[in-house]
């Protein structure tokens, strides 16, 4: 293919006064003084005498300046106040108004109009630059231009965290509320600059698509992607891209790691620093680029928060001070048979003293370690579970008595993690780590409870160190709760899942065939096990899993559209298309959850919240694909062109498509064009070139046929499709004897194919004619 590269100028949208605000604002101030600047959308000022809509972003008192201006297409002073109201053009149209708040009432009435209109012209040709300078022209996205002003907009000029809200910042809301600066890395593979476009290009569009409406995504080069999520916690950022990480996946790109940096906060919150930034914006896109570092070392698929580098000591698996193992260790030196437990007092609290209280409600009798402010250690010598749970019974019982009282208030709860010595092969110094996964196990059942270590405990751990993007840690953990459980489903579906994620597909499958053999209904597993047969390209295997499933459950949006594709490859184009209806018709009632719940954050939220962009076209283009098949071109090009609208980078749904307009007869130009977009997106495709063949064959041009399905058999020999129509098309240039071979060549892959028997019986039946 030839590098396509996006020079063409780049004219002004009304989007852009909210993609490009600190820019713009910046540039506004270069030319004109100014306290700040606030920018209204023309599209967003209804016609005199129509009312402001209640939920408008736009003040009432701009709205007024907005209008004179649109009505007098000149520069407005405010009569109320030291405002500007200035008109930003797109050559001859009006496209926004900018709001200049000056230092005092006069600032601006000793300008003339001519000149303030002269200014006006001005800023919108340097809006208009900002804008280019601001977008990557390989992939159309932002660049890394914009991206640093973006975070930079995260802080003022000190460095410190902005508190106040501005609603013309580039961000959806202030950056005092919550937000994860997110890079994406999507190296290409390929070895000349030609592929690792393409592969580019590819992710572009697929991450436009998935998350680009959510907020600005960047390109910031070599492989690398760049956004910021708005108003969602780290946790909550965690699992938005542990959710994209497993949809690229299904795409088949080879390698991806995602970095998180979780972002300020208004250092007054809480009377603490809450920020992992001290200075500026460098040091949150260091941090986010340390975290994508880590991700990269642990596996072709992984992620990584900084928030998990930061401070070890806070992580929730965390290991007890030196100070406490050493003095644990000397305490079980020598001895067999002990019982570890971590008790935790539930409410959090600034009060000292707490070592001396628990002491003194203890007794000597048991040697106590303290941890911190809430947390202690005690040494049960030779208590087997029984014993230590009586232990811990008789503990509480104390807290309530008249000298417990005393100590803690009538609320005071504590909870318990219990490890116990033995346990299989895990050493003495595994017993402390072992009792605070216990600990963190029985959060699960509220304040005020106990639980001893166990398979369950250590599925806990590793969920926590999966969703932190750990695989490595997670496995182990996995591993180890079998060691404890052999028969626990749950383990094998999560060490089935952590192995997928790691590409390795030979220990995930016989994990899910044995979760099966246990419970044959357990519908993950069957659903788990129908990707893992995908990815291994057993497509037989993946279908019956498939199909096991959904008599499990038949309203699960990715397994319906899973088994729609795949009897759309498999030709089963009735089955696919009940299966893709009552997909749409999930994502429609997706769609009005999310209509009642608000919008989402990442475009990445769990099945009920708003749906993709992405998930609509891929729905569509199967769909149209099954309509194709059953021979409805009419309804098959409505779902292709919907496809295209929701994606319009979706190569298959462009390269059926222009089929469509050829077979249709509803335009031949526009039918190859559409096949030649396919093919700039991707030239690597044979599907590609063969549609662009048959397009050409029904146009009659059989020498452009030719040269097209040349390509698609160099890219793959043993393309049938293509194959068959070779053989139409030297049949039509009068060569029976080369269409007779692409025929057999068919034969030999698949010897019952009728067209191919058919078409070698009527040729040489031909000849001997």
């Amino acid at each position: 293919m030839t590098l396509s590269l996006q020079w063409n100028e780049c004219a002004l949208e009304y989007d852009d006064f909210e993609r490009f605000a600190a820019l713009f604002r910046r540039t506004v101030a270069a030319f004109l003084p100014c306290r700040s600047v606030g920018f209204v959308p023309m599209d967003l000022v209804p016609a005199a005498g129509k009312k402001l809509p209640a939920d408008s972003p736009v003040e009432l008192s701009w709205l007024r300046g907005a209008r004179l201006v649109r009505k007098q297409r000149k520069p407005v002073r405010s009569a109320a106040g030291p405002h500007l109201f200035l008109p930003v053009w797109k050559e001859d149209e009006l496209l926004a108004v900018a709001v200049l708040l000056g230092e005092n009432s006069s600032v601006y009435k000793e300008t003339s109009d001519s000149w303030l209109l002269d200014r006006s012209r001005i800023i919108s040709r340097e809006f208009q630059m900002v804008k280019q300078w601001s977008v990557d022209p390989a992939t159309g996205l932002l660049n890394s231009y914009h991206f640093r002003e973006e975070i930079k907009s995260l802080f003022d000029g000190t460095g410190k965290v902005r508190t106040e809200k501005n609603t013309n910042d580039s961000c959806p809301s202030a950056p005092s509320v919550p937000c994860n600066l997110v890079l994406i890395e999507m190296y290409p593979r390929p070895h000349d600059a030609d592929k690792a476009h393409v592969y580019i290009y590819r992710a572009a569009s697929y991450l436009k698509s998935l998350i680009g409406g959510y907020s600005p995504l960047h390109y910031l080069g070599f492989g690398v992607f760049g956004l910021i999520w708005y108003d969602i916690g780290p946790e909550q950022a965690l699992k938005a891209a542990d959710t994209l990480l497993h949809r690229l996946m299904h795409e088949r790109f080879s390698r991806v790691h995602i970095g998180i940096a979780p972002g300020p906060k208004n250092e007054k919150e809480d009377g603490k620093s809450a920020g992992s930034v001290s200075g500026d914006g460098e040091m949150l896109l260091a941090e986010a680029w340390q975290a994508l570092k880590t991700a990269r070392r642990r596996g072709p698929y992984a992620l990584c928060s900084y928030a998990s580098l930061q401070d070890p000591a806070k992580h929730p698996l965390r290991n007890p001070s030196s100070h406490v193992m050493s003095v644990l260790k000397r305490q079980w030196s020598g001895k067999d048979h002990f019982a570890l437990v971590l008790l935790r007092r539930d409410q959090k609290t600034e009060e000292t003293g707490f070592s001396k209280r628990i002491s003194s409600l203890i007794g000597p009798d048991h040697p106590v370690f303290f941890e911190n402010n809430r947390e202690a250690f005690v040494f049960l010598d030779a208590a087997a579970e029984q014993e230590a749970l009586d232990w811990i019974t008789r503990f509480k019982s104390r807290l309530k008595t008249p000298s417990g009282s005393a100590l803690f208030r009538e609320d005071v709860t504590f909870s318990a993690g219990i490890a116990l010595y033995p346990c299989f092969d895990f050493k003495k110094s595994a017993m402390p780590a072992g009792a605070r996964k216990a600990l963190k196990h029985t959060e699960f059942f509220g304040p005020d409870t106990m639980t001893v270590f166990d398979g369950v405990s250590l599925n806990i751990s590793g969920d926590i160190y999966y969703n932190e993007g750990d695989l490595a840690r997670a496995v182990k953990e996995y591993r180890k709760g079998l060691v404890l459980d052999p028969e626990n489903i749950n383990l094998m579906n999560s060490l089935a899942v952590a192995y997928a994620q790691m590409n390795r597909y030979q220990k995930a499958i016989p994990l899910l065939e044995r979760a099966l053999e246990i419970d044959e209904a357990d519908f993950m597993a069957l659903l788990n096990l129908g990707f893992a047969y995908l990815a291994t390209g057993q497509q037989g295997a993946a279908v019956e899993s498939f199909e096991r499933a959904l008599a499990i459950d038949d309203n699960h949006f990715d397994l319906l559209l899973q088994l729609g594709k795949q009897y759309c490859l498999l030709e089963r184009f009735e089955e696919a298309r009940e299966l893709l209806v009552r997909c749409k018709g999930r994502l429609l009632g997706m769609k009005e959850e999310a209509g009642r719940q608000g919008e989402t954050k990442t475009g990445l939220d769990g099945y009920g919240a708003r749906p993709r962009d992405v998930d609509q076209g891929v729905v569509s283009r199967y769909l149209g694909m099954a309509y194709k098949g059953l021979g409805d071109s009419h309804q098959a090009m409505v779902c292709l062109q919907e496809a295209a609208k929701f994606n319009p980078w979706d190569v298959t749904a462009l390269c059926i498509l222009g089929e469509l307009y050829a077979l249709e007869k509803q335009g031949n130009d526009i039918a190859e064009s559409l096949c030649r977009q396919a093919i700039a997106l991707d030239d690597s495709r044979s599907s590609c070139w063969r549609a662009l063949a048959h397009v050409q064959f029904l146009n009659r041009d059989f020498e452009a046929a030719r040269e097209s399905l040349k390509q698609a058999l160099r890219l793959d020999r043993n393309n049938i499709e293509a194959l068959l129509l070779a053989g139409r098309v030297y049949e039509k240039l009068g060569q029976d004897s080369r269409g007779v071979k692409m025929y057999e060549r068919v034969l030999r892959l698949d010897a019952a194919n009728r067209k191919a028997l058919q078409a070698v019986k009527r040729l040489r039946g031909k000849k001997r004619k």
